[in-house]
């Protein structure tokens, strides 16, 4: 249950993430795409951090030292999907406000 879409009746950005982290786990990534583009993509993120948890030290800490060093590409890389997720989320409303008037 989503707060913003109850109190607006308009979906909010990430609304159907969640199923659609479900369906991408199960395999059924039409779905997922379907309930949120998004998903996949926050599942094949969650999977890389969850497995580079379990790297020796010595790997995790060259890891790390990668990204600090390309950090500008990172920087713009998590500004980018930002934008993208909100965007998408911006043109949902409005799609879905058109829909229903």
């Amino acid at each position: 249950m989503c707060f913003f879409e109850s109190a607006t009746h308009v979906p909010c950005p990430g609304c159907g993430m969640t199923r659609s982290l479900s369906c991408a786990i199960r395999g059924m990534f039409s779905e997922s795409w379907n309930y949120h583009p998004f998903g996949m993509f926050i599942l094949a993120l969650f999977l890389f951090t969850a497995a580079q948890s379990l790297f020796p030290k010595s790997k995790r800490e060259q890891l790390a030292q990668f990204m600090e060093s390309h950090a500008q590409f990172f920087n713009r890389f998590y500004a980018s999907f930002v934008i993208a997720f909100i965007g998408f989320g911006v043109l949902r409303a409005l799609t879905y406000c058109v829909r229903h008037l």
